[in-house]
């Protein structure tokens, strides 16, 4: 009898913790697909009382790896359209495999040709809806570490437009806000003038190079926005762990909203990201994206 009893309190138990697991799992899918808009403003030394007041959208981390990811993906964007921002910034990782492709990648198989043809179609595909928004500045982008080298009729769209390892001039109520963005550390701001400008990497590790770049341009303080993404928060965080890139939350520790100083004199936005890493799952955490409101401050 007593054998029996153990081995229906085993089962029990067994049961329990399956429930338990296979609900915190969907949790984690529905919440994954939850994207929480977060408001704020910045203030930035020096700023032409012109662009006081100007919204930015700001996404990274989309992790596109199908065609109904793209399409769920551009219908989001053209949803967040409507908070009439003046400018959307994209800030890298618009594309990620899946989860099969990963382990092939962990089992060392190579990519095949035709993933790597589902990546890029996937985000042509995404490219090109958003491509039809009316945004006043435009779209701007920088890839990340996930995506594949950009094709020449990505970088001929009429309203996305990539930087690489580059900067543009927005014009915005008849100002000028200056906008540089890439991949690699080995950047040059010169040559750019000394208004304040926002710095776009999709790798944080890159804000030391950053700050360093923007007090030789300018050595004016609070002049500078970075903006970057990577992180996912974590994507899955347990207390004190993040089970994606805990060595890098961890030098990176930010404020409820995101923004990471130094006390260099710039402020750095590490986006939360819209999609995730390999499981579609987020728990403790959030996918996120940032309206912010640009604000002149003369102190």
């Amino acid at each position: 009898m007593k054998a029996k009893r153990r081995t229906k309190g085993g089962l029990t138990a067994f049961l329990l913790v399956t429930v338990l697991l296979t609900g915190l799992f969907l949790y984690g899918v529905i919440n994954a697909r939850t994207v929480r808009v977060v408001y704020g403003e910045v203030k930035l030394k020096n700023l032409d009382y012109r662009l006081d007041g100007v919204k930015i959208l700001y996404l990274s981390d989309l992790n596109i790896s199908s065609a109904s990811e793209a399409e769920h993906a551009a219908r989001l964007v053209e949803r967040l359209s409507a908070l009439k921002p003046d400018i959307i910034l994209i800030g890298g990782d618009i594309t990620d495999t899946d989860l099969l492709c990963t382990v092939r990648q962990l089992l060392g198989i190579s990519t095949s040709q035709q993933e790597s043809d589902n990546l890029l179609s996937a985000r042509d595909l995404f490219l090109r809806r958003i491509d039809e928004l009316h945004v006043p500045g435009g779209i701007l982008a920088v890839t990340g570490e996930s995506d594949l080298p950009l094709t020449d009729m990505e970088k001929s769209r009429h309203n996305v437009f990539f930087l690489e390892d580059s900067g543009v001039n927005v014009t915005l109520n008849g100002a000028v806000l200056p906008v540089y963005g890439g991949r690699s550390a080995a950047f040059n701001l010169s040559g750019s003038g000394v208004s304040p400008m926002i710095i776009m990497f999709h790798d944080p590790r890159l804000y030391g190079s950053a700050a360093l770049r923007a007090s030789e341009r300018n050595s004016e303080p609070g002049s500078y926005l970075m903006l970057s993404g990577h992180l996912l928060e974590g994507q899955i965080r347990i207390g004190g762990l993040h089970l994606y890139e805990d060595a890098l939350c961890e030098q990176f520790p930010t404020d409820k909203n995101g923004v990471y100083s130094d006390g260099s004199g710039m402020k750095m936005l590490i986006g939360s990201g819209i999609g995730a890493k390999t499981l579609p799952v987020r728990i403790g955490t959030a996918p996120k994206a940032y309206l912010i409101t640009l604000r002149a401050s003369r102190t």
